[in-house]
């Protein structure tokens, strides 16, 4: 069963001849307990096309499970037939297209994740007035 939604994907080319891909996809599952990761290609609409489309699954907790958003992961290493022009990971709420241009090479480090929240990234406001922002001002002179 799909997993609830797709964080992020990366793709770093492995190699060229033949070509072979490393496709690690980063998401969340609706409830702890999920267990086996995969990303599913069989139910690739055009498996003929150099479009790579691969479900986020995992199997559905079999006991007791607690109703909150927990972090998974799954990587799969694969050898396109026709090339690569683009990689979808697709959940249930949502899909991540990663194009061919998007592509690591071995040793690019993708960006890391932080814990700060969506319009964190930057220093955020003060209570300082307009041009009070930076240095002190030195005033012994």
């Amino acid at each position: 069963m799909k997993i609830f939604k797709v964080l992020r994907v990366t793709v770093i080319k492995v190699s060229e001849s033949p070509l072979t891909l490393s496709i690690q996809a980063e998401g969340l599952a609706a409830t702890s307990g999920w267990t086996n990761p995969r990303l599913d290609n069989s139910a690739d609409p055009n498996p003929d096309d150099s479009i790579l489309e691969f479900n986020f699954d995992a199997d559905r907790p079999s006991g007791i499970s607690l109703p909150q958003l927990t972090p998974i992961m799954a990587t799969v290493d694969f050898e396109p037939s026709n090339g690569a022009d683009a990689v979808i990971v697709s959940a249930r709420i949502n899909s991540i297209t990663v194009h061919a241009g998007e592509f690591l090479n071995p040793g690019d480090s993708p960006a890391q994740p932080t814990t700060l929240a969506f319009g964190e990234e930057d220093p955020g406001p003060t209570t300082r007035a307009l041009g009070e922002e930076g240095p002190s001002p030195d005033f012994t002179t």
